[in-house]
């Protein structure tokens, strides 16, 4: 636990300040920072669509095409 609080900001610490449980500061931050299932699940299908929905248009090079892409794919995580 003493790893995860000297990695933590001022701001991140008051959310958890009271908790003594490693697990339980974990879950509050891993919510605070990527939110809750129904947040994350929301946010896939924005990129879902968004990945299902994308084109190359005529004047755009394929590099620039690609970096769409990736952005997608890279939000994902």
């Amino acid at each position: 636990m003493h790893t995860i609080l000297c990695a933590m900001d001022d701001n991140q610490y008051k959310l958890i300040q009271t908790t003594r449980i490693a697990k339980e500061v974990w879950d509050i931050l891993e919510t605070a920072h990527e939110g809750t299932d129904v947040v994350k699940d929301s946010k896939l299908q924005v990129l879902q669509t968004q990945f299902e929905t994308i084109r190359m248009e005529d004047d755009e090079c394929f590099n620039d095409f690609q970096v769409k892409l990736i952005d997608i794919v890279n939000q994902s995580h």
